[in-house]
């Protein structure tokens, strides 16, 4: 499901990517001018008003991952599910737990995509901003600790009725492997937390200052 999930993500990128290029072959071969930066000012961006800077790579790689996610949630590119086990080929069916979660995440996933957007325009984080960005996780974390606790089981695997055993193994292999994937999301998120509070702290000056010996 994870290597299913990476190819997806890649053929929506290359997707992306060739309609874009497309659009301005088009456009420069039929030398259509474009007039909206004519009027562009560097001066008319917004002005910083204090805040962490953010750096350019930290930003557009939060933009472009979230563009991305949200692109396969919502399967703007779907591919199907087939793999191989001991020389025959099986299929990975969704449960009703992806159902379930679709909208929550697709709300969330959503709201990522808006906030990443604002870093790349005003890359500067401002204490209303660190707190959307901690609400965000914090929403993360509660679907993911739901779905933990409902300890679902998230594909099923399909295939030759003389491999029942090995189906049986794999879909095991693979449900065990996406929980243990979402409880390591789970506490890199809560890092995350942690360490964004920290840097608002930090800039009131109300974080824990080290004392040297």
């Amino acid at each position: 499901m994870i290597v299913q999930t990476i190819t997806t993500a890649w053929h929506g990128a290359v997707f992306s990517i060739g309609a874009v290029t497309s659009v301005f072959y088009v456009l420069e071969r039929e030398r259509v001018r474009i007039t909206a930066l004519d009027n562009w000012d560097p001066k008319r961006l917004p002005e910083y008003r204090g805040g962490r800077l953010l750096p350019r790579s930290e930003t557009l790689g939060s933009l472009v991952f979230s563009v991305l996610f949200l692109l396969w949630w919502i399967g703007v590119v779907r591919l199907p599910y087939f793999a191989w086990h001991n020389g025959e080929p099986v299929q990975f069916v969704a449960t009703a737990i992806w159902s379930e979660i679709y909208t929550p995440v697709l709300v969330l996933a959503i709201a990522c995509v808006i906030g990443a957007v604002v870093d790349v325009i005003r890359p500067w984080r401002t204490l209303l901003m660190s707190a959307a960005d901690m609400a965000l996780n914090g929403a993360a974390l509660a679907i993911i600790l739901w779905i933990l606790r409902l300890r679902p089981q998230f594909v099923e695997v399909t295939g030759a009725a003389g491999g029942a055993e090995g189906l049986t193994r794999l879909a095991g292999f693979i449900n065990g492997s996406l929980t243990w994937g979402l409880v390591v999301l789970a506490a890199v998120i809560a890092l995350d937390t942690l360490y964004e509070l920290w840097q608002v702290m930090r800039s009131r000056g109300l974080a824990p200052k080290a004392v040297s010996v």
